[in-house]
C-alpha cells in the first residue's frame, strides 16, 4: 500500500535528470487496521525543488518521508517513515 508514493512523486516532478529509488521503510504497527486504511502520500514543491537543487551537485540524497495510516474512524494504524535514494544521472 505505502511502498512506491513518494518515489512515483519525485520521479514525475524531478523528471530523467535524475535517478530515484526506495533506499528503506520503517513501519510502527500501532493497532490492527480494520476496514478502509488511508495514508496521504505529498511532497510540498518547495522541498521537490531544494531536492532539484541538491542534486546538482552529483551526490546521493537520501530524503526521508513520513506518513501516518488511519482507519475508517480515523485512528492511528500506523505510521510509516520512507528513505529514498536521489542523485542526479551522469
Amino acid at each position: 500500500m505505502c511502498d512506491p508514493w513518494y518515489m512515483f512523486i519525485l520521479l514525475e516532478h524531478l523528471g530523467t535528470d535524475c535517478v530515484v529509488w526506495d533506499k528503506g521503510a520503517e513501519i510502527d504497527f500501532v493497532s490492527p487496521g480494520k476496514g478502509t486504511m488511508t495514508a496521504v502520500f505529498e511532497i510540498p514543491m518547495v522541498e521537490i525543488e531544494q531536492l532539484r537543487e541538491q542534486a546538482q551537485d552529483n551526490q546521493k540524497h537520501f530524503p526521508v518521508f513520513n506518513t501516518t495510516v488511519t482507519d475508517e474512524e480515523g485512528q492511528i494504524v500506523a505510521t510509516l517513515k520512507k528513505t529514498l535514494y536521489v542523485r542526479r544521472k551522469r
